[in-house]
């Protein structure tokens, strides 16, 4: 088993040294291709393309431009519609292109840039570039790596330590019927919030660090640990991306804004939950 641990392991880590931007190329390679095209062309593109779900595009003042409004939804574009508060928010990421998994388990993943998103079927996208069985959440989860030999050469002796990182840095998987952070009643199979009548879509993000906050209920938490855990150790720490992050969650976990906020800011020490 431990082997099998050990094989994956070095796969992966190769992989995401080199895969992402290879994965990223390939998609824009294929939107170029169909620009200009016109509203029913383009839903003609989407809908028979194995790889994307959906799609939808801004302008550049933030007007949605396509799906066109005005008329009958097409059945692709349902799903993605239905999520615009998340797209907006994998918009704002400080890292463009942003991806997120669609929930927990899904191989359907958002790729958000500044002016568009797609919904991407990840198997059909993976096979479709000849490097199937593995998962693109694995790939997404590690940073682009220059040094993608290093890393392969070094991987076999630390494989088990990955292993045992990845595993820990995982959400906590919570009962199914969700559990409560301060004032909200978090579902993370359903990635959303809820307090009251008012529902919000949380990112995986969200979860790492609501799961951290929780485990941690009282205790101020550095900014290096909140960047630990919700954007990785290869992240480089922008204080204004945690705190625009930060906010986001606050308004997530209380929408109304008529509650103190469970998230304390504890300034030049972090910030500490205070459920």
């Amino acid at each position: 088993m431990l082997i099998r641990y050990l094989l994956v392991t070095c796969a992966v880590v190769f992989l995401a040294a080199t895969g992402r931007p290879e994965i990223d190329a390939f998609l824009d390679r294929r939107l170029q291709a169909w620009a200009g095209e016109d509203p029913m062309a383009l839903r003609f593109r989407v809908s028979s393309d194995p790889t994307l779900q959906g799609m939808v595009i801004w302008d550049a003042e933030g007007q949605r431009i396509f799906p066109p409004g005005g008329g009958l939804i097409h059945v692709s574009e349902e799903r993605i519609l239905s999520d615009l508060d998340r797209l907006n928010a994998l918009r704002a990421e400080p890292e463009l292109p942003a991806w997120d998994v669609v929930a927990r388990g899904s191989d359907l993943f958002y790729r958000c840039g500044a002016d568009r998103c797609l919904l991407v079927d990840g198997p059909a996208l993976l096979a479709e570039m000849g490097i199937p069985g593995v998962s693109l959440q694995d790939l997404l989860a590690r940073r682009d790596r220059p040094w993608a030999l290093v890393a392969l050469g070094l991987c076999a002796g630390a494989g088990a330590m990955l292993w045992a990182v990845r595993r820990k840095r995982q959400v906590m998987a919570p009962a199914p019927q969700g559990f409560r952070f301060g004032h909200a009643l978090i579902d993370p199979d359903r990635m959303a919030a809820q307090v009251g009548d008012r529902k919000s879509t949380l990112t995986a993000r969200d979860l790492k660090l609501i799961a951290l906050f929780r485990d941690n209920a009282g205790t101020v938490l550095s900014k290096d640990v909140l960047y630990d855990a919700g954007w990785g150790r290869d992240y480089a720490p922008n204080s204004r991306a945690l705190e625009q992050h930060i906010l986001t969650l606050r308004r997530k976990l209380d929408p109304a804004r008529e509650r103190p906020e469970v998230i304390e800011t504890v300034h030049g020490h972090g910030y500490r939950y205070n459920g």
